[in-house]
């Protein structure tokens, strides 16, 4: 198969909490009485600001491993087979299949139909993240030649440019009537993907202490402006103070679990095994398991606990059902394909 980087525990824990976060947003998203929640006050808030750290945590690893990683042109064939084998393939194999099960109807399937679809899906379902931070995930090869070494001054000026422009593109639109076109380089969280590529480099320029003091600052911003100005409805992961506040979780939460503990070093490096197809495929999963009654949806607190843990159970079996009989199978024929390739003089 394919040759794999040894899984570093302290990330895979990292991806871990990614996806119990982002489990955690889409159960409570789906409950059926939340329009009698007060989402206005402090304990909501706090809440909200810590709920939508799923995706930057991941677009943190994307950037950490994929932009400090030395690619040969023997890799990078590697590389690109991987990419598909691993995200591509079943991303397009669970947008099908939501298609199939939840857009569709009674119709026959229509590849003209499902193909707008899946265009105009991917960036508007819980695959947004992933299909916002695809290109350079793919272009990684290329931007890591930029990254390899970079130098402390520029690496400084990436990040203020990448904070400034989203200094602009959270805080212009407050302005009435004015409009900020903040999707392209810096917008739509892909800085969270640099700032990863860059994590340890800033770790080493500011150090720990004082990211987290930054973090704790950046918090209390996030919380205050929600109180008083509301700006722009929960989209605390557009600001740069969030930015901060998440990149300081992101530090400590690579710093918080030593590896050297076999039973939960073994789950953390299972459950990150699985995370990717976890994240993909909990979307569709919450409203059937609602809709049949598999969890009580009359306390907040109980639907919150039994959800979360009945919709981690039922993804982590279908993920492991799924890439035993289909994705390995894909990802062997890759390899056998790239062996192939390399074979032909």
């Amino acid at each position: 198969m394919f040759t794999t980087t040894k899984r570093i525990v302290n990330f895979e824990f990292v991806r871990v909490i990614a996806m119990m976060i982002a489990l955690i947003y889409y159960v409570y998203k789906a409950f059926p009485l939340i329009d009698t929640i007060d989402q206005t006050g402090l304990k909501f808030i706090s809440f909200s600001v810590f709920y939508k750290l799923g995706a930057p945590l991941f677009l943190f690893l994307c950037g950490r491993f994929a932009l400090n990683v030395d690619y040969t042109d023997k890799s990078l064939k590697e590389f690109y087979l991987k990419k598909i084998g691993y995200i591509i393939i079943p991303m397009a194999f669970f947008m099908t299949v939501h298609y199939a099960l939840f857009v569709k109807g009674e119709k026959s399937f229509n590849f003209f139909e499902f193909l707008p679809y899946a265009a105009a899906a991917f960036d508007n379902l819980h695959y947004w993240f992933m299909f916002k931070a695809l290109f350079y995930i793919l272009s990684a090869p290329i931007l890591a030649l930029v990254f390899k070494d970079i130098s402390n001054r520029a690496a400084i000026c990436l990040i203020c440019i990448g904070l400034i422009y989203n200094t602009c593109s959270f805080y212009l639109p407050i302005i009435p009537d004015y409009k900020f076109a903040y999707s392209s380089l810096f917008g739509n969280l892909i800085f969270y993907f640099f700032l990863g590529g860059l994590s340890d480099k800033i770790v080493n320029l500011v150090g720990k202490r004082y990211l987290y003091i930054a973090g704790i600052a950046s918090l209390i911003v996030i919380i205050s402006q929600s109180l008083l100005i509301n700006p722009i409805e929960e989209r605390f992961d557009h600001s740069p103070f969030y930015m901060i506040f998440a990149l300081s979780i992101y530090v400590f939460l690579t710093s918080l679990y030593k590896e050297g503990h076999k039973i939960p070093d073994y789950i953390i490096l299972f459950l990150g095994k699985y995370s990717f197809i976890v994240c993909m495929i909990q979307g569709m999963l919450i409203k059937p398991i609602i809709d049949n009654g598999l969890i009580p949806t009359t306390n907040i607190i109980t639907y919150m606990c039994s959800g979360v843990a009945v919709l981690l159970l039922v993804s982590v079996v279908l993920s492991i059902f799924l890439d035993s009989i289909l994705f390995r199978s894909i990802r062997v024929a890759l390899y056998h394909l790239l062996r192939f390739y390399n074979n032909i003089k």
